[in-house]
């Protein structure tokens, strides 16, 4: 009794060692296993980090209903933020805070097929929202085939042509 066959204890083993396509690419504290990290990815979120993560959402395609109209894109993520810093220094805005992030990390775990409970992000954007807003950028990075970027058109990534190449294609 309780003993599994050879073929199946392997299958159960690899299951939870191998990270499968309904899981996040990385995990929760696992800054240095995002996609294209180094030193542009973290000066990108220590000092860009808005941009960055508007940039993401924009690229995972996350839409807002406010009433009948709907708000997407690099402008309305790149303002919800903006609100968000603004009223920061009040405990309201800290709430708003865990509420967007936590919202968008919600939607975006629906969207790749992720099973999370609401619970479960609630948790993550209490207790470590920085973690959690980190492991969102990189799902996105890595299901949308995209890089690290603060604007349309600007990427974090050093460009891999010579300085001579970039002038020639300009």
């Amino acid at each position: 009794i309780g003993v599994m066959e050879h073929s199946n204890k392997d299958e159960v083993l690899e299951k939870l060692i191998t990270p499968s396509d309904v899981q996040y690419p990385s995990g929760l504290i696992g800054c240095c296993n995002v996609k294209d990290c180094g030193p542009q990815c973290c000066l990108t979120v220590c000092f860009c980090h808005p941009c960055a993560y508007a940039m993401a959402m924009t690229d995972a395609t996350l839409e807002y209903n406010c009433g009948k109209t709907k708000l997407s894109g690099y402008p309305a993520y790149l303002g919800a933020q903006a609100f968000l810093y603004i009223t920061s220094t009040c405990c309201v805005g800290s709430v708003l805070a865990i509420g967007f992030y936590g919202y968008n990390h919600f939607v975006l775990a629906s969207k790749y097929g992720i099973a999370e409970t609401a619970l479960m992000t609630f948790f993550k954007a209490l207790c470590c929202l920085p973690c959690m807003v980190i492991q969102d950028m990189n799902l996105v990075l890595t299901k949308e085939s995209t890089t690290w970027s603060i604007a349309p058109g600007m990427s974090c990534t050093p460009s891999i042509k010579s300085p001579l190449e970039q002038l020639i294609t300009r």
